[in-house]
Order: structure tokens, then C-alpha cells, then sequence
């Protein structure tokens, strides 16, 4: 069965036939990085469906952000996207979409 999960009120249920936009997200090791990138869906009124965060690099110096949008349309993706590419400290921003089917099949 293929299916994403998705929190409510402490509770997870599968939920079919979404489009989710995903993001990768390559910026040096500011943590205002991090609150920056919320705000831009924040501001919206959306919390991430998920995200992950990780420090790597040889120094420890880079940010690496990979976090995921339920039901984002690709022109809502490109706006985001377009906004964190503004962000100080963001080198690159990369996006991708995956699909789960409304039946449950993959």
C-alpha cells in the first residue's frame, strides 16, 4: 500500500492521492537558515509535512534542509522555492514532486 502519513492531533493516518512537493535545500551552518525557511510557510499559514535537517561538510560548515509540502501545486513550488533561493546563506535549492495514488496503489 502506498500511502503517506500524516500527523493529526497526535494520531497518524495514511492518506492517499496527494502531490508532494519536496525541497532540498543546500545553505552554509547559519541557523537563522533554518527559521528563515519556515517562515516563508509560515507566513502562509503551512507547516512542512516533513523535515529534515542535517550539519555536513568536511568542516561541519553546510546546511543540508530536505523538507516536504503536501498538496503544492508546481507553480506554488516555484514561488517557494524562488523565496528561499533569496535566503543569505542559501547555495542551492533544488525541488522534485512525488505522488501517491488516490486508490492506494502505487
Amino acid at each position: 500500500m502506498s500511502s503517506i502519513d500524516v500527523c493529526r492531533g497526535g494520531q497518524t493516518a495514511p492518506v492517499f492521492g496527494r502531490n508532494t512537493a519536496c525541497f532540498s535545500v543546500s545553505a552554509s551552518s547559519d541557523p537563522s537558515v533554518m527559521t528563515r525557511i519556515v517562515g516563508i510557510f509560515a507566513k502562509r499559514g503551512m507547516v512542512p509535512s516533513q523535515w529534515n535537517s542535517r550539519i555536513c561538510g568536511d568542516a561541519m560548515d553546510e546546511l543540508q534542509i530536505d523538507l516536504q509540502m503536501d498538496d503544492m501545486s508546481a507553480a506554488e513550488t516555484e514561488i517557494f522555492a524562488q523565496s528561499m533561493r533569496q535566503i543569505v546563506c542559501v547555495e542551492r535549492v533544488l525541488t522534485s514532486f512525488k505522488h501517491s495514488a488516490e486508490n492506494g496503489q502505487p
